[in-house]
């Protein structure tokens, strides 16, 4: 069990990097995992739930060099742990703490403590700006400019998060 939950863990991870891959995982007999070729929120919606993706905003930022990506969950989307939270650099699967402060200051105080955004994330920048030989896994990464990556990272995610229809309904109340 623990062994189909990484293989599924890593298929759900490619699958989201590569919706216009088609993959199909089967173990055991039964099939775990069934995405076609599609666009990110179509395939969003196959690894993660139709709820899900629902409530899923588009982000699309470029500024300093570096072009975000992606879609950010509505609060109520929000999750108890970190596992819905895809971060990719340069197509690559990241789990990096620079970019995980800058998604949580970004929701702080549009989530409850203690929740985490769903959120699948593609940043784009000069492969000079970010080291990727720091861990074997390769799901850690050093930036040149660990600063401007989280800045402007945090200034894209907040623009979208003041603009929310969330937001929006609940000053209004």
């Amino acid at each position: 069990e623990t062994e189909a939950a990484h293989v599924g863990d890593t298929l759900t991870r490619m699958a989201i990097s590569r919706p216009d891959v088609a993959f199909n995982w089967i173990s055991e007999g039964r099939e775990q995992l069934r995405a076609q070729r599609g666009n990110l929120l179509r395939r969003l919606a196959r690894t993660l739930g139709k709820n899900t993706a629902d409530n899923l905003h588009e982000i699309s930022f470029s500024g300093n060099g570096i072009a975000i990506h992606g879609f950010l969950s509505a609060p109520k989307t929000c999750r108890s742990a970190t596992s819905a939270m895809f971060t990719y650099i340069n197509g690559r699967f990241v789990r990096d703490r620079v970019i995980q402060h800058a998604i949580m200051q970004a929701y702080r105080g549009v989530i409850d403590r203690g929740r985490y955004p769903v959120v699948a994330l593609f940043m784009e920048l000069s492969p000079g700006e970010v080291d990727v030989n720091v861990h074997p896994t390769k799901h850690e990464v050093r930036f040149r400019r660990q600063a401007l990556v989280h800045d402007t990272l945090l200034s894209a995610l907040e623009e979208l998060l003041r603009k929310s229809p969330w937001l929006i309904h609940k000053e209004s109340q």
